[in-house]
């Protein structure tokens, strides 16, 4: 008769699936002296020769042990743009098949499908504490499990409050669930050029430490690899989707398979709205009421334009203590550069009329005075100079209520337009 250690190559991943699916289960209940029953299987199962440094048979009874994965993800926290990590409390299952821990019964359907006996002695006799046992739940380290890590990982730990929160559950057909708890601090390496109107890209990266793809292929779930609990939220920012891929992990010791998820975050922009471009815009605007002040009222455009620099170079400043320093220009750099140059061109435009009304204004009248001319004649030029040169300020003046609505104007539309409709820099992946 051929033993089961024998014949356990026949059988492939797939096969396991599907004559689970096949199967009928063992019971929709456990009895209440299950208990005993599941010790004894358990240590008929992990037998002496049973080695835990030994990977399981693999597909086609000799290729790598298919390592099914998948994400319950409970929170997303602390997600920062200035250390470039963030916070994440997930549930993590895995699964694979090892035909070393197949239950008797099991076996023998699997005989009869297969016409090989992979049930010897030992196990035949055992065969009457199976029934009424859905699963062998373990705890501990007596059986091979795979070796992943998370190659963006900056720290973490398991969840131990009152009990360790993890699980290995072995089932008849062989199938092995394990499931942690587990929360991390994760890097996540950012772009903040479109901040803060900015779409981050953030990884988890899942991989083999030490075997490598020929003996351990880690895939995703099928169905639903990802699950969110319900209440998901993340401060600051908008989980807007997410998608799994399958990777490999080429370095000179070999080949190793790994997973990556990334998930995308948008930022929450209200806040910036509110705090940052509502009132650089007033302050811009409100330095254009110097275009309606009388060219004469030096005092009342001088402090207008004076008050209204302090007050964006001061906002300037404390914008740039709470961003993320970057060695690149951010959106928001540019909207502030952009505003105080806005606001510094109108003290410049009020030089500009102050010198054509008033310095040119002397210098004509300094020229009058050379001139050998009676008292009488000389007022009258001047005041003729005067107004002349007031009619140029005023059009300056007009002229400017015009241009710089326009110039904002322009580069709002620019702006805008490329930072939330054509930004390079934005993720654009599909779930």
């Amino acid at each position: 008769m051929l033993s089961y250690s024998q014949h356990t190559s026949y059988l492939t991943t797939s096969d396991f699936y599907a004559e689970e699916a096949a199967t009928t289960p063992i019971a929709d209940y456990e009895d209440v002296n299950a208990k005993p029953k599941k010790t004894e299987l358990l240590k008929t199962i992990l037998h002496d020769n049973y080695d835990s440094t030994i990977r399981p048979r693999g597909i086609n009874g000799s290729g790598p042990v298919e390592v099914i994965l998948g994400i319950y993800l409970r929170s997303i926290q602390n997600v920062d743009d200035i250390k470039m990590r963030y916070s994440v409390q997930m549930t993590l299952w895995q699964e694979w098949v090892d035909p070393r821990f197949m239950h008797c019964h099991y076996i023998l359907y699997i005989q009869i499908l297969y016409h090989h006996s992979f049930c010897d002695s030992d196990r035949l006799k055992y065969s009457h504490i199976q029934s009424n046992i859905d699963y062998l739940q373990l705890v501990g380290d007596k059986i091979w499990v795979p070796d992943i890590f998370f190659k963006n990982e900056n720290s973490g730990y398991l969840h131990e409050l009152m009990v360790p929160n993890l699980y290995t559950r072995l089932s008849p057909n062989g199938k092995i669930l394990q499931s942690y708890r587990i929360s991390m601090v994760l890097s996540c390496p950012m772009n903040l050029r479109a901040y803060p109107l900015d779409v981050q890209e953030c990884p988890i990266n899942i991989s083999s430490y030490g075997w490598t793809t020929k003996d351990v292929l880690l895939t995703w779930r099928n169905d639903t690899p990802i699950t969110l609990a319900s209440g998901f939220n993340t401060p600051r920012f908008t989980l807007k989707d997410w998608y799994p891929t399958t990777c490999t992990n080429v370095v000179t010791t070999g080949t190793y398979s790994c997973l990556l998820l990334q998930i995308i975050f948008a930022r929450e922009f209200g806040f910036y709205l509110i705090q940052i471009y509502f009132p650089c815009s007033m302050l811009v605007i409100v330095s254009w009421v110097s275009f309606w002040l009388e060219p004469t009222a030096v005092e009342a455009r001088v402090s207008l334009g004076v008050t209204t620099i302090l007050t964006i170079v001061t906002q300037t400043y404390g914008i740039n203590q709470n961003a993320p320093p970057a060695s690149y220009a951010k959106a928001l750099d540019v909207w502030t550069a952009f505003c105080m140059g806005m606001v510094f061109s109108a003290l410049l435009e009020f030089s500009s009329v102050n010198y054509v009304c008033h310095v040119q204004w002397v210098k004509a009248k300094k020229q009058l005075a050379q001139h050998k001319k009676d008292k009488e004649e000389i007022q009258n030029e001047e005041a003729k100079l005067l107004s002349q040169s007031l009619v140029k300020g005023k059009r300056i003046d007009r002229i400017s209520r015009i241009v710089f609505p326009i110039i904002f104007a322009t580069f709002n539309a620019v702006y805008w337009y490329y930072y939330l409709v054509h930004n390079d820099y934005k993720v654009d992946h599909a779930h």
